[in-house]
């Protein structure tokens, strides 16, 4: 709206393809203003038009400079707001850490998050969450970075990474574990095999083990033991309010095969099995 504004006053109403380019698409508007400098263009368009499309750029220039400023605003009141709150790592593109705890599957992402933070508990992940709501802050869930389309940082967004929450609370009473939100899949064998005990799980290590299993889990165990998502028997999930809420028997239902679209899942509790051997 205001690079409208801006080519408006400089142009007036009218209508033209450079008019209609220069307020609907500002990006292809200095393609268009390229064109331009070729003599044909430029003894062709009208007077007024070449004005706007000289002052465009710097419309552009300025919106993209309000835009920065808007960006390091949000990221200097999170840092301000996380110092209260010294467990939350807070990590940016400066953290001498950045670039190994932003790395994700898909080589094609080159998006820079507005910072990178990594809650150490459920109601860390709720205050997060909270905060971000409240003051208008994009963000997105990461635990293994396996999102193919690279949406486990997304640029100016905040990442909540869940790596963290990773551990595994065994019940062999009941014959379940707790687990916590960001485990990986080869942090829970090894927990689990130090105590004789397995759970389907998917062969690749590096595999947050929640989404695996909330969206299906095909593993290796699975003619054993069935999927990874039979072997879910309740959750814990932080909403959109901030609040942490048990699952119960209908959110349950649909967090084993929706996975986190009802919100953030801080833990799971999942079936486990006792296993000596393994036949090749």
């Amino acid at each position: 709206m205001l690079f409208k504004r801006a080519v408006a006053r400089i142009s007036g109403s009218g209508s033209g393809s450079g008019w209609k380019l220069a307020w609907r698409d500002p990006l292809r508007t200095s393609k268009y203003f390229k064109k331009l400098q070729s003599s044909y263009y430029v003894g062709t368009i009208k007077p007024r038009f070449q004005a706007a499309f000289t002052v465009a750029p710097f419309c552009l220039f300025k919106l993209l400079f309000i835009m920065e400023n808007a960006h390091n605003s949000k990221g200097a009141a999170l840092k301000s707001f996380l110092k209260n709150h010294p467990c939350i790592k807070f990590i940016t593109s400066s953290s001498p850490d950045y670039i190994s705890l932003r790395a994700v599957f898909s080589l094609d992402s080159t998006a820079t998050p507005l910072a990178i933070v990594r809650p150490q508990s459920a109601s860390h992940v709720a205050l997060l969450v909270s905060y971000a709501k409240s003051n208008g802050i994009k963000f997105v869930i990461r635990t293994g970075g396996y999102n193919i389309f690279g949406l486990s940082i997304v640029e100016g967004a905040l990442t909540i990474d869940m790596r963290d929450i990773s551990y595994v609370n065994i019940d062999k009473q009941s014959s379940t574990a707790r687990i916590g939100g960001g485990i990986l899949e080869g942090e829970l064998v090894e927990q689990l095999a130090k105590e004789g005990l397995a759970t389907p799980t998917t062969s690749v290590g590096s595999i947050d083990h929640v989404v695996w299993a909330t969206y299906g889990g095909y593993g290796l165990f699975r003619s054993n033991f069935g999927l990874g998502v039979d072997q879910i028997v309740a959750a814990k999930i932080a909403n959109a309010k901030g609040a942490i809420l048990e699952a119960d028997e209908k959110l349950l239902r649909g967090i084993r095969g929706a996975g986190g679209i009802f919100g953030v899942i801080v833990e799971l509790t999942i079936k486990m099995y006792p296993l000596k051997t393994v036949s090749i």
